[in-house]
């Protein structure tokens, strides 16, 4: 219960950060702009778009919570995604910093600009703002042609999925974050993006706010036909199944449950808006339709 509380604690507010500080501080160049040598990350979706360009080698600061790839852990660590640490970034001598505005990390990107240290902020909340992402980054890390190429990839693989699923029955489905309490995605959210992309239909669109709690009142006069659940990718499979399947057979009238269709996914691929995210929509695509796959 504890770990879940502050999974959501961490998650859901930068699922939703494009709510903060939206369209400032989008790029604050040095005086002198030059093509990076020492780039520092400050969030684990930029952490994911850097290693996806090939820029690994450039990386020389990250968050705590940049795990992927396995190589991220070894680089020296800034801070939270909240609460990075100013002196510990300048003391790495970036000559560029990437990051995703929010209010904890307000202070420290006036800093940075204020030291003149060249600072690009960009939104990566929905699909469009994480291709917009990939290619701003390209650009500023002199690695264009690599971004194009991540990006046509990406939008290429989004088409398979709507060909393979086009003409499928529309799936209801419930998306669970956390089971207790229940806290479900609501619209305007990335999980309800990769829902409609793969076919789905969200049961809980229409909740007020993003990300709310539930009850298994309204999920059964919902009736999902499918519920999805993340976990962290680290969980045991057997912590997995019991925390995320078996506390659902209680409840043996919903049509998920009575047909066995209770999934678990890493919460990776949909608390963390990077270019992972095709590896989520393609999963919950499979899970959703799996007679054209």
């Amino acid at each position: 219960m504890r770990r879940c509380k502050l999974l959501l604690l961490i998650c859901l507010p930068i699922l939703a950060f494009n709510l903060f500080l939206e369209g400032s501080l989008q790029v604050a160049r040095a005086s002198n702009p030059k093509i990076p040598e020492r780039i520092v990350s400050l969030a684990p979706s930029i952490t994911e778009i850097l290693f996806e360009l090939g820029l690994n080698k450039k990386i020389v600061g990250v968050t705590d919570f940049c795990n992927y790839p396995e190589e991220a852990k070894a680089k020296p660590r800034i801070g939270g995604f909240f609460n990075p640490n100013l002196e510990a970034i300048v003391s790495l001598e970036p000559d560029l910093v990437i990051g995703i505005s929010n209010l904890g990390n307000k202070s420290v990107i006036k800093g940075l600009v204020s030291l003149d240290i060249q600072t690009l902020m960009v939104k990566s909340f929905m699909i469009d703002d994480i291709l917009d992402s990939v290619l701003k980054i390209g650009k500023a890390t002199g690695v264009m042609s690599r971004a194009d190429d991540l990006v046509l990839d990406l939008r290429k693989r989004i088409e398979k999925i709507k060909d393979v699923i086009r003409g499928s029955k529309k799936v209801k489905v419930l998306f669970v974050f956390s089971y207790e309490p229940l806290i479900v995605a609501g619209k305007e959210t990335f999980a309800d993006e990769l829902l409609s992309l793969a076919g789905g239909e969200n049961i809980v669109r229409n909740i007020k706010g993003r990300y709310s709690r539930y009850s298994i009142e309204e999920v059964i006069s919902k009736e999902p036909e499918v519920i999805i659940t993340t976990v962290h990718e680290n969980l045991s499979s057997l912590l997995k199944e019991s925390k995320n399947v078996r506390g659902w057979e209680k409840w043996k009238n919903l049509l998920a449950v009575k047909s066995g269709r209770i999934y678990v996914v890493s919460e990776d691929f949909y608390f963390r808006p990077g270019p992972r995210f095709i590896l989520g929509l393609e999963k919950i695509a499979e899970i959703l339709h799996p007679e054209v796959f």
